[in-house]
């Protein structure tokens, strides 16, 4: 599978190379791009115990659709395969029956040679497949960099970006749009918003401006009187 690995670099120097999955529909996928990152194309791996890990966090899309950034890293080695946004999973439970399940059920899962997936219940599957999240369109580079200019403009980078994992990814972090509608929700700064994007971005028109923050879920209230969010009021929920 042809990738393009990014290399992320801890605060204690420990590289990890993540590996973009966009092609992995299953497990197997994610084990042969681990596979080929680590050993090369024609080694078999030959190890005893679990040889990745699987991880799942819950995440909100600018349409307010609740689905998760999971991902599969190797259990000897920094290597992490991202996989894309998925809602739910299929596999093969120990009786042969196919199982449909919520993909948070993954997380922390531990997965051996042979492609069996351990969950943290004991519960043993095989033939693990990932069911994507359908939505309707995703924010183009222009209107993702106004989003990011607009949340700098209130002082809001704390509350709607969740690191996603100190250790295995560090220094990355998921934009959480349940936050940012919620932000939407409460503050009165759009004038304020306005002129600072358009500061850094000249030439972007006023309704551009207001038309990412509303494909993004964000619609602040007009209003002349301006106040910054608070953490206790619109922290990010974790589902």
């Amino acid at each position: 599978m042809k990738n393009n690995p990014l290399t992320l670099t801890s605060p204690t120097g420990e590289r990890t190379i993540v590996l973009m999955g966009s092609a992995c529909f299953t497990l197997a996928d994610a084990l042969a791009m681990l596979d080929e990152a680590i050993y090369g194309p024609k080694h078999t791996r030959r190890e005893e115990g679990p040889v990745a890990i699987i991880s799942s966090m819950p995440i909100c899309l600018p349409s307010g659709t609740l689905t998760a950034v999971a991902g599969v890293t190797a259990a000897r080695a920094r290597v992490r395969v991202g996989l894309p946004f998925s809602e739910a999973f299929i596999a093969r439970d120990a009786t042969g029956a196919t199982i449909q399940r919520d993909i948070a059920l993954l997380d922390g899962t531990n997965v051996y040679q042979n492609g069996m997936a351990e969950l943290v219940d004991g519960t043993r599957l095989r033939a693990i497949e990932f069911i994507r999240t359908k939505y309707a369109r995703a924010l183009s580079k222009q209107q993702k960099d106004i989003l990011r200019l607009a949340i700098s403009s209130v002082g809001a980078e704390d509350l709607c970006y969740r690191q996603m994992d100190g250790d295995v990814l560090p220094g990355v972090y998921a934009l959480d749009f349940a936050a940012v509608r919620r932000l939407g929700d409460q503050v009165r700064l759009f004038k304020v918003i306005v002129s600072d994007v358009q500061e850094r971005m000249p030439g972007v028109s006023r309704e551009t401006i207001a038309k990412a923050l509303r494909d993004a879920g964000m619609r602040p209230r007009l209003g002349s009187r301006a106040h910054r969010p608070s953490s206790a009021s619109i922290a990010p929920q974790l589902v």
